[in-house]
């Protein structure tokens, strides 16, 4: 259990099942449900962190600024395909 401290992310925790698997069906049925439980926490925790903060990447993406009336003059033109106004 020691080794799930390890495990940083989704696809590390597949191979560590994969290469456990044995080591694990040899085990108690108590211990092995213990083994199990926490690797579903893990996995859990895994899955749930936050996206990646691109703001924090070598070269972020910029921020995206929106005019408001640049949008509602946007909002009244009529559609390009169709023509339609709303």
């Amino acid at each position: 259990m020691g080794e799930l401290k390890a495990i940083a992310s989704p696809d590390d925790a597949a191979v560590w099942a994969h290469r456990i698997l044995d080591a694990k069906n040899s085990l108690t049925e108590a211990d092995a449900r213990q083994v199990e439980d926490a690797f579903r926490v893990k996995l859990a925790a895994l899955e749930s962190a936050a996206g990646i903060d691109k703001s924090r990447l070598a070269h972020p993406e910029p921020r995206r600024f929106r005019d408001k009336e640049h949008v509602r003059f946007e909002a009244k033109q009529p559609c390009l395909i169709c023509g339609r106004r709303l």
